[in-house]
């Protein structure tokens, strides 16, 4: 699920980074949003799945504070990318689609990574006994 919705966001990122009309820009966008939050419910799922009562806790908050570190770090990224197109005031000139490409890439990255790294969560049934 993790890989299937950062493919979805590089998707929309590389359709925001090609096209600057505003239209597709707000389409690639909602295509890359679409995956960003696939992308949150799988790592809170895979995070919590196998948790106990007692560590639930800190895992919740574990992927909190990289849910917003990770945000963060990614506004200033893409924000330095796109700096000069900013203060130039010309959204035109180019370097937004940078940004966006620059946000392409990374995530297709982490396609790959979240294909190796996160584990496979299998849901059992309710009426399954435990192992």
């Amino acid at each position: 699920m993790s890989a299937a919705g950062l493919a979805c966001a590089a998707v929309g990122y590389a359709i925001a980074g090609r096209w600057s009309q505003p239209a597709v820009l707000v389409t690639g966008l909602s295509i890359a949003a679409l995956g960003i939050g696939a992308t949150f419910v799988a790592a809170f799922t895979a995070s919590l799945a196998d948790a106990d009562p007692a560590e639930g806790g800190l895992r919740s908050a574990l992927v909190n504070t990289f849910h917003e570190v990770g945000g963060a770090a990614g506004v200033a990224v893409l924000s330095s990318a796109a700096g000069a197109g900013l203060v130039t005031a010309q959204l035109a000139s180019g370097n937004i689609g940078h940004a966006f490409t620059i946000g392409a890439i990374t995530a297709a990255v982490s396609v790959v990574i979240a294909a190796v790294v996160v584990p496979a969560v299998l849901c059992k049934p309710a009426d399954s006994p435990a192992h």
